[in-house]
């Protein structure tokens, strides 16, 4: 992610956390065994109430989650990177 990006937050909404295709393939990004404890772990979240933008997603890196607010608007919420011989994740 470009962590200069706009200076805007996003209040006043309720953001609802998501995991990718990417994210259902890590098993990092998981806390339940099977698909369907964790598609109601993600329901019984409390939504968020501010959302910090970033300008983008770097080439390269992968969306892990997501959240979604009124009206369908998405913005990545969790994004991993290859750094060196390691992963950075923002």
């Amino acid at each position: 992610m470009y962590l200069d990006g706009p200076a805007d937050a996003r209040g006043a909404g309720e953001w609802k956390l998501a995991l990718t295709r990417e994210g259902w393939l890590q098993p990092w990004a998981r806390l339940r065994l099977n698909e369907s404890d964790e598609v109601a772990r993600l329901e019984a979240l409390p939504p968020f109430q501010v959302l910090n933008r970033v300008r983008g997603v770097r080439p390269g890196a992968s969306v892990i989650a997501t959240v979604t607010g009124g009206r369908n608007t998405q913005f990545p919420a969790l994004v991993v990177q290859r750094f060196g011989r390691g992963r950075t994740a923002g």
